[in-house]
């Protein structure tokens, strides 16, 4: 027992001093290896960074707490003209959506964004590669781009709709965009600002180890999950919902969040719904190589990649 206990001891200490570092719960002997590749990709780039004064406040904003917001003519056109497209699949009859096994709420696209919507490519190349390039002070590379609706189908939220930390590489970077308008009744995004999911993270290994070890039976991923998502919930109600980001905006809308930073989907109410698109982005130590999406496309292959280096 004192044996076990000292090994959880040490276990959580490094888990501890890693997720400060790193901003990465995924563990201490993987998170390192991605924010040395983005210390590589500065290397590489050296005084050659592109910054953009224009995303100057965001930016800076983005860097202190893990989410901002910004939107353009540029943003709205763009959003709109996507919108447009899929509204014209569906009167045409095509297979646009496909609901999500775990979770009815949610509709994935059927298709891949790059391939179909002209207007991502835009995206990309302009204002998203501009905050990120800004941000990073690199080259930026996007891992996969995945387009959602979400509607209320049933009474209660589940998967991404329940308060969740991607558990991913710390040098990724979530970018939402919202291609309806989007207010309080439609199902928002919401972060907790990465100071403040910090402390829950904290104290999560040991409150799951209890919560655990109060079932009478063997627990399957998705049970682990659910008592992770309440773990989480309890901690916010308790005293930091004042601090919760709501990111309500009309179509056009940009917010980039941490992947681990605390955050749910949106659960609209009944008879509403959001469109979004959510890209997953990376530092590159070269210029993004946009001839590989036109081959490969955005479609996600994996929560993240297993080499930082890799050419995606």
């Amino acid at each position: 027992m004192l044996a076990t206990s000292v090994r959880h001891a040490v276990s959580d200490a490094l888990w501890r001093r890693s997720l400060k570092k790193h901003h990465s719960n995924m563990g201490w002997r993987q998170a390192p290896r991605y924010v040395h590749y983005l210390d590589r990709c500065r290397a590489a780039i050296g005084t050659g960074a592109q910054t953009n004064d224009a995303f100057r406040s965001e930016v800076a904003e983005f860097a202190k707490h893990g989410v901002t917001s910004f939107r353009s003519s540029q943003t709205e056109s763009l959003a709109k003209g996507i919108a447009q497209r899929i509204a014209e699949n569906e009167a045409a009859g095509r297979d646009t959506w496909i609901t999500q096994k775990s979770d009815d709420n949610i509709d994935a696209y059927a298709g891949d964004v790059w391939m179909d919507f002209p207007e991502v490519r835009d995206l990309l190349r302009g204002p998203i590669g501009s905050f990120l390039a800004s941000y990073y002070a690199t080259h930026v590379k996007y891992y996969f781009g995945s387009c959602y609706r979400s509607k209320r189908r049933s009474n209660l939220p589940a998967g991404s709709q329940l308060w969740h930390s991607d558990s991913g590489p710390g040098i990724c970077t979530n970018v939402m965009v919202y291609l309806t308008d989007v207010g309080a009744h439609d199902g928002p995004l919401q972060v907790l600002p990465w100071h403040a999911s910090l402390p829950i993270f904290l104290r999560q290994p040991g409150a799951m180890r209890s919560r655990l070890s109060d079932s009478e039976q063997p627990l399957d991923k998705i049970a682990q999950r659910e008592i992770l998502c309440r773990y989480h919930e309890e901690q916010i109600n308790a005293g930091l919902s004042d601090q919760v980001r709501t990111m309500t905006g009309p179509a056009g809308t940009v917010i980039p969040f941490f992947n681990n930073s605390l955050h749910r989907g949106g659960f609209p109410d009944t008879g509403h719904s959001r469109i979004a698109i959510v890209f997953h982005c990376y530092p590159s130590h070269r210029p993004t190589n946009w001839a590989h999406y036109d081959t490969a496309g955005l479609t996600k292959r994996g929560s993240y990649p297993s080499d930082p280096a890799e050419d995606f």
